[in-house]
């Protein structure tokens, strides 16, 4: 036969993580929060220190953590509500628990002398981006998945406000004021989110980030197809979160196209947020 009227296969490229590159991990229960430290095997030198904040279900996003320190970034997957002695719902929480985390991790061997940055998914996206608004010198570089440019309310337990600032409660639907920040930001958002508009806040939070003043640079991930919280989960492993969670947006295809290319600019951008600045991507 000839060798054309054979059917043709498609080929494709098989990625693993190497287990060689498992992270070292240490559970931190002190200076009034919880939060497990993942310390990579062989860091990279031009890394930052990463604290991740998970979304609504609350605990330690330590899967992204855990995968980030694979790639040689110091992690600490950091728990605000959910958590043992921590309030079980997103209710009241004060910005000043956050600060005392980075200022224990600034203080750890494997941080020193390097940036900290700020990561957050959904509630964990506006919970870091009112951090930076309200403390805008405490970190240096944030990345806010799927975020929301409000204020949202608790969740989780009874009605009232989820953040707290100096003792007072931070007013719920009120903008989250993003001009205020001045450090390297990096948004991820999906055209089908079902979950909220966070390609609609992206929106909103990019314009009052051209109005400010003296803004800070931004990086804007757009990808129409896709869902909500793609950015943070690695790509070529043998897991999906879509599977477990359900459907919260988006194509299969679309998710995960975007959570891989996402995850390759979050690394670049880590490393070196200048590089990377330049306003919005469609994907």
């Amino acid at each position: 036969r000839d060798l054309h009227s054979f059917p043709t296969r498609r080929s494709s490229d098989l990625r693993r993580w190497s287990l060689a590159a498992r992270p070292t991990v240490q559970t931190v229960r002190q200076d009034g929060f919880a939060s497990t430290l993942f310390l990579p095997t062989r860091p990279r030198p031009d890394a930052p220190a990463v604290i991740l904040m998970s979304g609504s279900s609350g605990g330690e996003d330590t899967f992204t953590a855990a995968a980030l320190a694979m790639a040689g970034y110091p992690a600490l997957a950091l728990g605000y509500f959910k958590e043992p002695g921590l309030p079980q719902c997103l209710c009241a929480i004060p910005l000043e628990y956050f600060a005392r985390a980075v200022r224990w991790l600034r203080a750890q061997p494997v941080a020193h002398g390097r940036p900290v940055a700020l990561y957050g998914v959904s509630r964990g996206a506006e919970g870091a981006l009112l951090i930076a608004s309200y403390e805008p010198h405490l970190v240096n570089v944030v990345v806010a998945s799927s975020p929301s440019y409000l204020i949202n309310g608790a969740y989780g337990g009874p009605p009232g406000p989820a953040w707290t600032f100096h003792g007072k409660p931070l007013r719920t639907q009120a903008d989250i004021p993003v001009g205020r920040i001045r450090v390297p930001l990096l948004l991820a958002d999906g055209g089908q989110d079902t979950v909220w508009d966070s390609a609609g806040s992206a929106t909103a939070i990019v314009q009052e980030l051209k109005a400010a003043h003296d803004r800070a640079p931004f990086l804007d991930l757009y990808y129409p197809g896709a869902g909500h919280a793609f950015l943070g989960e690695p790509p070529y492993v043998p897991y999906s979160w879509y599977s477990v969670h359900g459907p919260v947006g988006g194509t299969r295809q679309a998710n995960s196209m975007a959570a891989e290319q996402s995850w390759a600019k979050m690394i670049s951008f880590l490393t070196d947020p200048d590089r990377e600045l330049g306003g919005r991507t469609w994907t």
